[in-house]
């Protein structure tokens, strides 16, 4: 049977994830596959071999030090599909804009739109509760000041 070139979205919700994997198809979907939890030292490893081993363009990149790796980090979250998306639109849009390396600014704007979205790390929320037993609005929780105790702050 020959390729028709159709593409397969599936769109849904953490256990379509996991039904994916159980049958085995997880591969097939590639911004969907993550490194798991790699070390700096690793993610490090993993740019230097793309950057020299498959992309070998006129002039380094150095896509391991600096803001560039800052950026791939962050926007990547250790997506190796999102990694490679970010990567080639960056090396053919540095390309046609004349340079013989991956731009950093080229790469911030690609992360920028193939890439995750940063999100902070989210408050945590306590439940005040009343002498009465009732509970008041969520308040968030505030990390403990740095004064030594007994002493006023001023």
């Amino acid at each position: 049977m020959a390729q028709q070139g159709i593409a397969v979205v599936l769109c849904g919700i953490s256990e379509l994830d996991q039904l994916v994997e159980d049958y085995g198809l997880l591969d097939w979907f590639p911004h969907l596959y993550s490194f798991g939890s790699l070390e700096v030292k690793d993610f490090i490893a993993t740019l230097n071999t793309i950057e020299e081993q498959y992309l070998r363009l006129p002039e380094a990149s150095r896509l391991s030090e600096g803001q560039n790796l800052q950026t791939l980090a962050l926007k990547t979250h250790s997506y190796i599909g999102k990694l490679i998306k970010i990567i080639q639109v960056a090396t053919l849009r540095s390309l046609e804009k004349g340079f013989q390396k991956i731009d950093g600014k080229v790469l911030e704007k690609a992360a920028a739109k193939y890439g995750v979205p940063y999100k902070p790390p989210a408050l945590t929320y306590l439940q005040a509760s009343s002498p009465s037993g009732s509970t008041q609005s969520p308040q968030p929780a505030l990390p403990p000041t740095s004064e030594p105790e007994g002493q006023p702050s001023e």
